[in-house]
This record gives C-alpha cells, sequence and structure tokens, in this order.
C-alpha cells in the first residue's frame, strides 16, 4: 500500500479503496483500508494532514520519506519515480491539487 500511496499522494482513504479495489483481485472493505493505513502511520511510514474544503476536513496521507520512491516495497520491477512523475503532473495542472503536493 505504501507504493500505491507514494505514487497517488495526496491520497484519501477513498483513493487508496478504489485504487487498490482496481489492482487487487478482491475487494478490501473501506474499514481495512483505513486500519491498514493507520498501521502505516503507526509504523511511521505514512503522514497525513488535514485541510479544509467545500465538504468539510479531508484527510490526505503521504509518504513519510520523499526518498522511498528509489526504493519500493513490494515491486521492484515498477519504476516508482517514473509513476509518480507522471501524477504530479496531472495535480499541477489542478488549482485545488496545488497546494497538497508536498516538496
Amino acid at each position: 500500500m505504501c507504493d500505491l500511496i507514494a505514487v497517488i499522494e495526496p491520497a484519501t482513504i477513498s483513493m487508496i479503496h478504489y485504487y487498490l479495489e482496481k489492482t487487487l483481485s478482491s475487494t478490501p472493505k473501506l474499514s481495512d483500508v483505513t486500519s491498514l493505513v493507520g498501521v502505516g502511520q503507526a509504523m511511521r511510514l505514512l503522514l497525513s494532514k488535514e485541510v479544509a474544503t467545500k465538504s468539510g476536513q479531508q484527510t490526505y496521507y503521504y509518504r513519510q520519506n520523499p526518498d522511498n520512491l528509489d526504493r519500493p516495497f513490494h515491486h521492484r520491477r515498477i519504476d516508482l519515480t517514473s509513476e509518480r512523475a507522471q501524477q504530479v503532473s496531472v495535480l499541477q495542472t489542478i488549482e485545488q491539487a496545488q497546494e497538497l503536493i508536498l516538496p
């Protein structure tokens, strides 16, 4: 999951759940995704940031260490740096997303 978040960050629980549904052969429960993200935070692998949105507060999750794009957790064949660059290029075109992109 940390590899996924490293590519799609900033990501909400619902975004993480959506991408996991699309990549796994079984559908994870939203509560399981929430728990796993909590474990990632407890292990200091993930950070969170509260952001005020039109619909209220939203929590976004980020990778703890910016260098972990060079060291994927489980998928050595995925070029996380290239995948992240593609994701950021899209986020940079969305005004609301620009403030969420961490350096």
